[in-house]
Parts: C-alpha cells; structure tokens; sequence
C-alpha cells in the first residue's frame, strides 16, 4: 500500500541527490517575473496575428480555387475581382464575391495591427539600444 509517508521520502531522496550534484534527477522551473511575462505579449501577439493573416489568405485562395480561379492576394485584388470570368464567362456569384470582400477587409485589418505592432516593437528596440 502506498502512504504520502513514502512519497515524502522518495522527493526528499531525490531533493538530496539534486543538492549533491545529480541534476538529471528533475528539472527545476523558474518561474518568469510579472514584467518579464508582460515583455512576451507583443511577440505572442505578433504572431497569433500572422497566423490570422495567413489563415485568411489561405481561406480566400480556396474559395477561389473552388471556381476554378487562381488570383494573387495583393493591394489590387478588389479590382482584379471585378476582372475575373469563370469557366462560362460569367463574373463570381455574388455572395462569394462579398465574402472574399468581407474576407480581404479583415486580412486588411490584421496587417494594419501587424504594423502596429512591429512599430511599437521598433519603438521598444531603439529604447533599449539608447539604454547605457
């Protein structure tokens, strides 16, 4: 039967070994300071966002592929929508061409806060560069 009398004795066992010297006995966690976490949110951020991006444009590309339509995502991609003619000629029907819309405002949306955030990651930089 296993009592917590015996759980006790094996961590102070171990506990003994690690002080000794034997360091593969466990891993010791440091747990990161307050401030230290905070200075992780803007890359944390950074990349949570351009997963997002990536995410839409991908979205938009299949949506496109689906009717047959291979289309650069780009500055120009609502005109070149307008341009656009499936296999019979016709233009894309009209909810999948307010969707890709809806779909390019976000992704347009998402870059603007990715170049918030690399200003103010820039900001941060020649901040500490200036530090002595």
């Amino acid at each position: 039967m296993k009592t917590d009398r015996m759980d006790v004795g094996k961590l102070l066992g171990m506990l003994m070994r690690y002080d000794l010297g034997e360091r593969k006995v466990w891993s010791v966690v440091h747990v990161p300071s307050e401030k230290a976490e905070d200075e992780r949110q803007l890359h944390r951020e950074m990349l949570r966002l351009k997963k997002e991006r990536t995410r839409h444009i991908n979205r938009m590309k299949g949506l496109l592929a689906s009717q047959g339509v291979v289309l650069e995502i780009g500055p120009e991609f609502m005109e070149a929508l307008d341009e656009i003619r499936l296999w019979d000629g016709s233009g894309l029907p009209g909810r999948l061409r307010k969707r890709l819309e809806r779909e390019y405002e976000r992704m347009r949306l998402l870059k603007q806060q990715i170049g918030d955030l690399e200003k103010e990651r820039e900001e941060v930089l020649a901040a500490l560069r200036r530090q002595p």
